[in-house]
C-alpha cells in the first residue's frame, strides 16, 4: 500500500539522518530542508565556503550510502 510505502521512506529518511555526524546532519537539513544558502550554513558552522562544499560533498555521500542509493554502492 502506497501509505506503507511512504512511511517506510520517512522513516529511512529520519534513521539515516540519526546516523550521519553532527556537521553532516546540519549541513543536510540546512541545505535540502530548510533551504539555507551556503553563506548561511558557513556562517552557522565556523567554517569557510571552500570548507562548507568539501564538507557538503561528504555529507551528500554519505547520507546517500546510508539511504542506499544505487549510484554509490559498490561493483
Amino acid at each position: 500500500n502506497l501509505s506503507n510505502k511512504f512511511i517506510a521512506y520517512v522513516e529511512l529518511f529520519e534513521n539515516s539522518l540519526k546516523e550521519l555526524e553532527d556537521v553532516e546532519r546540519e549541513i543536510i537539513i540546512g541545505y535540502f530542508v530548510q533551504g539555507y544558502s551556503g553563506n548561511k550554513i558557513a556562517s552557522v558552522l565556523g567554517v569557510s565556503i571552500s570548507q562548507l562544499n568539501r564538507l557538503k560533498k561528504n555529507s551528500i555521500i554519505n547520507f546517500a550510502l546510508l539511504l542506499d542509493c544505487e549510484c554509490y554502492r559498490d561493483e
